[in-house]
């Protein structure tokens, strides 16, 4: 476990369950306190009861698809749309390609590895002054 407590908040949005479980537990190992969320609409409604450092937001979920949570974002918390970073198992080609251009954010493709996943969330931390 992570020597400093760090009381960095990140919600996970992902539907899979054995990924939102590594997901959790690899960040939970690092200090993170994690939020997990299965869908778009248990996601906006955490997001409006609580102020989170990262969200970890897969593409492809459902009730709303993480490209629609983005656009939410993009207008009720435009703050957050910096601290997002992105997961797929779609080959990001053709719209998803552009929307992930759009956005500037990272990506991480699925599958990836726990030490994969801790690299991406510091890269988008650091520059914040949330490591």
């Amino acid at each position: 476990m992570a020597e400093t407590i760090n009381k960095t908040k990140i919600l996970v949005v992902e539907d899979e369950f054995n990924i939102s479980d590594v997901c959790k537990n690899s960040l939970i190992k690092e200090g993170y306190d994690v939020t997990v969320s299965a869908d778009g609409l248990s996601a906006k409604r955490l997001i409006s009861a609580t102020e989170y450092d990262l969200i970890v937001l897969d593409l492809n979920i459902p009730k709303i698809s993480g490209i629609e949570l983005y656009h939410w974002l993009e207008g009720e918390h435009p703050e957050l749309t910096r601290r997002v970073l992105f997961m797929t198992g779609l080959i990001p080609v053709g719209g998803v390609a552009a929307f992930l251009a759009h956005t500037g954010r990272l990506c991480l493709q699925k599958p990836f590895t726990p030490k994969e996943l801790r690299d991406k969330v510091k890269q988008v931390l650091e520059p914040l002054g949330k490591l």
